[in-house]
């Protein structure tokens, strides 16, 4: 039950009296009978309802609940093999607890997870799926609390594109491009950014890995713009915008790129929706092949994207390869 505060006292009177008409009692013990608070807890969920200044309150697991988790994966860890029933239960469990961590972390951990479910007698725990328990429990641990927002939410939207031209025997040259476009249509930013060829070979020298590292990349250059907002993302690659929807993929160098984009998702706390966009409607495909006459004419504040912080995604990016 919530309440203004001003209205406390005459709702909780009027609950318990509704609940003794219909024969039904309230528990009366210390640890349920509590006043109205602004913090509570309820079936290991705790709530802060103190308003914050972008209009929104907290939800986040109580500690006892993120302890009594990250034991049970300590001991399915131990064992090292996992059976039907208790996988069941552990990723039921661990799906609740997510619910009220930001971020989509967890989508790979909840899929590995289903794999063991139909098992009749337990499994060997796979190499994968130990090291997916283990980011499972760093989420719970410092993953961040959800966030409620009531009221309008700013929408924004950002469209990407990766090029790879050229073939084989005459060489290829990679570009990469991002266009910022706010809640009015208005085209704010753009960046722009020719990738060494070495680089391109470490991402995995495909054209849906070259689709997915703009994205990355625009969470970093328009990070102040995107932050606690609803975005429209726009792909030009449906490999590239099924690994974003899915949170992984089965390739290993697109899945460590994803989980990347999934750390700044959860750091910068957006709302994304992916879709695919054509290339002729991909206002992103000008700044990929290092031009910026269309979206300069538009209004955007255009510039390269900035090489040591390029850089400093593909040491990140690597140190996810070794990782995962």
């Amino acid at each position: 039950m919530v309440t203004k505060a001003e209205l406390s006292k005459g709702t909780g009177l009027a609950v318990q009296t509704l609940f003794e008409v219909l024969g039904l009692h309230l528990s009366t013990s210390d640890k349920k009978n509590l006043d109205f608070s602004k913090v509570f807890s309820a079936l290991g969920v705790a709530f802060d309802l103190h308003k914050q200044v972008d209009n929104s309150f907290s939800i986040r697991n109580t500690e006892q609940r993120v302890k009594e988790l990250v034991e049970r994966i300590d001991a399915v860890v131990a064992s090292g093999k996992l059976g039907g029933r208790e996988a069941k239960g552990l990723r039921s469990r661990l799906s609740f607890a997510c619910s009220q961590i930001y971020g989509r972390t967890s989508a790979s951990v909840m899929k590995d997870l289903g794999r063991y479910e139909t098992a009749r007698h337990p499994l060997r725990l796979s190499g994968n799926t130990q090291m997916l328990l283990d980011l499972m429990k760093s989420h719970l641990l410092v993953g961040m609390p959800r966030k409620v927002t009531f009221g309008d939410s700013e929408v924004v939207r950002v469209f990407t594109d990766g090029s790879l031209e050229g073939d084989d025997s005459a060489g290829t040259v990679a570009g990469i491009g991002a266009v910022l476009v706010d809640d009015s249509g208005n085209c704010v930013k753009a960046f722009s950014y020719i990738p060494k060829s070495n680089d391109v070979e470490v991402i995995g020298g495909k054209i849906h890995q070259l689709e997915i590292l703009p994205v990355v990349m625009a969470c970093i250059a328009f990070a102040d713009d995107i932050k606690s907002k609803n975005i429209f993302i726009h792909v030009d690659n449906t490999a590239a915008q099924s690994s974003l929807i899915n949170a992984g993929s089965t390739n290993h160098t697109s899945r460590s790129l994803v989980y990347l984009f999934l750390d700044l998702e959860q750091r910068l706390q957006f709302v994304p929706w992916v879709s695919r966009v054509n290339s002729f409607s991909n206002i992103a495909d000008g700044p990929s092949r290092n031009s910026f006459d269309e979206v300069m004419a538009l209004g955007a504040e255009c510039f390269v994207f900035p090489e040591e912080v390029f850089d400093f995604i593909i040491k990140e990016f690597q140190r996810k390869m070794a990782s995962t």
